[in-house]
């Protein structure tokens, strides 16, 4: 089983923040200018504060009488803050009016494209990643999402366009040698992707899903051995993935060491107890090793 692609790349964001609204203690919002506001706001974002940077950009805006540039920044701003905590309606209301004052800003079509992406609106994610590389057009991270987007929408042929591209302007880019070995899976040429993730792993030799990717690329061609290595290698790197473990132990069941599939099955299960799949791979290493109770039990859980 392989893992789904990572997170396209994107500018920072900050996510999972637990919202709490907040004092704020250093600038009285009624008493602060606007001006001071707004750059108390920008520290409060630079720190990774959102809730706080939302509530002075917020307050900054109702007061100041910015000029379009600057109310632009400070819209864009909190839309960024609203991502990164995942309210994305409040980002797309926020994108939207810093693109109408920033039209050739091109961060505000990048974050508003990852928005669409996120919500399978692929044709708006395309056209606003289509404005950003007009706007910003040897921008390899641009190159990275429009790529994305296009191979979500099954357009395989363009993705693997722009990611070339994205590759061509940073050759350092591991990520977009990830993402295209994934979209040449999908095309089911395994001699390249094969080497998109070797080439990734090199700029980054701890790329734990690259890693877990490879190993199932080399149990695909038969390469067990490497495919039990890589597996083994994306566990150390992240043990709580049960895919490694899943893969693994499916590496090991083909060369016939049942004790260590039943062994990694059993840790896949611990950690993805609703997955039929492993489910189904345990029993086949038990129904190998000649336990035909305990399998007849993990083939009904996974029709189950």
């Amino acid at each position: 089983m392989l893992r789904a692609l990572s997170k396209q790349s994107a500018p920072p964001v900050v996510f999972g923040l637990f919202v709490t609204l907040i004092t704020l203690s250093a600038i009285p919002l009624a008493k602060a200018d606007a001006l001071d506001l707004a750059q108390a706001g920008f520290a409060a974002k630079q720190r990774r504060d959102c809730v706080q940077a939302i509530q002075l950009f917020s307050e900054a805006i109702r007061q100041g009488n910015f000029d379009s540039e600057r109310r632009g920044f400070l819209v864009y701003s909190r839309g960024v803050c609203y991502e990164g905590m995942g309210i994305r309606d409040k980002a797309l209301s926020d994108f939207d009016t810093a693109i109408a004052l920033l039209p050739n800003f091109p961060n505000s079509y990048i974050y508003r494209g990852l928005i669409w992406t996120f919500e399978r609106e692929y044709d708006r994610a395309i056209d606003d990643f289509l404005s950003a590389r007009r706007l910003s057009p040897r921008d390899p991270m641009i190159f990275n999402n429009l790529a994305g987007a296009y191979e979500r929408k099954g357009d395989l042929d363009r993705a693997i366009e722009n990611y070339d591209e994205a590759v061509r302007l940073q050759p350092s880019y591991a990520e977009a040698y990830y993402n295209r070995a994934a979209a040449f899976l999908t095309k089911g040429d395994l001699q390249r992707a094969l080497s998109d993730y070797d080439q990734a792993i090199s700029l980054q030799p701890t790329f734990a899903d690259a890693i877990g990717n490879r190993g199932a690329v080399h149990l695909m061609l038969g390469n067990f051995q490497k495919a039990i290595a890589d597996c083994g290698a994306g566990i150390r790197l992240r043990p709580g993935d049960a895919s490694f473990w899943a893969n693994r132990a499916n590496a090991n069941l083909t060369v016939r060491n049942f004790t260590a599939a039943l062994a990694d099955f059993d840790q896949a299960l611990q950690l993805a107890p609703g997955d039929p799949a492993y489910y189904l791979g345990r029993g086949r290493a038990r129904l190998f090793a000649g336990d035909n109770t305990a399998r007849v039990e993990d083939f009904k859980t996974a029709v189950r």
